[in-house]
């Protein structure tokens, strides 16, 4: 007869390494090999090199850190969010999504989200070009606020709040 009080265990270090390797930026999974940081370029790779929290101040800093694993993130003037996307979501949610001249989204059949946002809006700096454009999705006093990280064509918007929310757009 053996002993099965030692299984919760091994679950929980199961549990553990699976969450060590998600916050690592890891694409391997427990058991498939060892842990193999994301492909520069990627999403992935992005999302782990960013502070969880960015705030204003520290723009300028996510900027090298982009670039530093592919990504851009351009003056204000260099970035161009209207009209049709296809896009998906952290939270799987995916669809096609414009950005109407008039600052509301139309989300196209079939579309599983995010619609919480109807609306967008854009804040940029007339006193520094450099700094990007921020994109307000839903309410500009009450929305989230993306930063638009850039990839060949494809966008990024990284919630400022919390990084580990995004929305991937590419042209569709």
């Amino acid at each position: 007869m053996h002993d099965d009080s030692i299984l919760p265990g091994r679950r929980t270090l199961l549990a553990a390494a699976l969450c060590t390797a998600a916050l690592a930026g890891c694409t391997e999974t427990a058991g498939s090999g060892p842990p193999v940081a994301a492909a520069p370029g990627s999403r992935e790779a992005l999302i782990a090199a960013l502070p969880g929290l960015i705030e204003p101040n520290d723009i300028e800093r996510t900027r090298s850190l982009a670039e530093g694993v592919g990504w851009t993130l351009p003056p204000a003037a260099e970035t161009r969010i209207g009209g049709r996307w296809t896009f998906r979501t952290q939270k799987g949610e995916w669809g096609t999504v414009t950005f109407n001249p008039d600052k509301t989204l139309t989300y196209g059949s079939g579309a599983t989200g995010p619609g919480d946002f109807a609306r967008f809006d854009t804040l940029s700096s007339d006193r520094n070009a450099r700094l990007p454009r921020i994109i307000v999705m839903g309410e500009k006093d009450d929305g989230n606020w993306f930063l638009p990280y850039h990839r060949d064509d494809d966008i990024l918007l990284v919630n400022m709040a919390n990084t580990t929310q995004w929305i991937e757009l590419t042209r569709g």
